[in-house]
């Protein structure tokens, strides 16, 4: 990762952050669950065509992609933080 996706990852996890503290987005989240767990019973029921199907079950990864988001990136994050540190020592121990 360079210097400006860097950046751009700190930015947006900022951002990503600061809308997942907000009041409303516990308000989303309670919402998603109960929307998700509708779906997830619909698929279990077994009873959808195979078009349906795969409609939900990519409704619902999307759903969990978007909910998990702040912690994702927020591990992205820290990770690339942590490369970038044993990178610089490394190259301090070379010096």
């Amino acid at each position: 990762m360079d210097d400006n996706e860097f950046r751009d990852l700190q930015e947006r996890s900022a951002l990503i952050e600061e809308i997942s503290r907000q009041p409303g987005w516990d308000m989303l989240v309670d919402r998603a669950h109960a929307t998700l767990a509708s779906v997830q019973q619909s698929i279990l029921n077994g009873k959808l065509d195979p078009d349906d199907y795969k409609s939900r079950c990519g409704f619902v990864e999307g759903a969990f992609f978007v909910l998990h988001l702040p912690a994702k990136v927020r591990d992205e994050l820290e990770n690339e933080l942590e490369l970038r540190q044993e990178r610089e020592q490394a190259e301090e121990e070379l010096v």
